[in-house]
């Protein structure tokens, strides 16, 4: 991170490999002003569920989870690919405006709350059949295809932005 984001920064970064206690972990949240998840894939996005559920202003791509986010809403969302220069302008900004902070936190942790044990368990088991049927298909909560939901989200994305960074909600 030395390498893009500013010294005055870096100074307040804390970086969290892996917490396996979960009262430990939940306090690591709480202590946060900002979770930054720049993964490339993600199947779902535990992490960063976790981390809204604890009221934290979170800076994600738009894959898993994220994908049926609002930018500016629920989660600063980065044009894919993410890039180094796309993290520390959304960092950044997120940093820059406690109001911004605020309302990604509280749409965040609204948005979390309509999560539901039984879609996901269906979405799994439409997955699997798909996998044993030989169609390979994956399927979300609305049994549309993923792949092409995430592919269109980050399509859209891409367009909304002429630059690497994507526009101040």
């Amino acid at each position: 991170p030395e390498a893009w984001l500013a010294p005055e920064l870096l100074s307040r970064l804390e970086i969290v490999a892996h917490e396996r206690d979960k009262q430990r972990l939940q306090a690591l949240y709480r202590r946060c002003a900002i979770a930054c998840f720049p993964t490339l894939f993600e199947s779902f996005g535990l992490a960063l569920a976790e981390a809204m559920s604890c009221g934290v202003a979170c800076l994600s791509t738009a894959s898993g989870f994220a994908a049926d986010l609002r930018h500016g809403d629920q989660a600063w969302l980065l044009p894919p690919p993410p890039t180094p220069e796309a993290i520390a302008a959304g960092l950044e900004a997120l940093i820059a405006s406690a109001e911004l902070r605020q309302r990604l936190a509280l749409g965040g942790h609204q948005a979390v709350q309509q999560l539901r044990w039984p879609p996901a368990i269906d979405a799994l088991e439409r997955f699997y059949e798909g996998v044993l049927a030989g169609t390979g298909a994956r399927h979300d909560r609305l049994g549309h295809d993923r792949l092409r939901h995430d592919r269109l989200r980050h399509d859209r994305l891409r367009q909304d932005q002429p630059t690497a960074t994507h526009p101040q909600p």
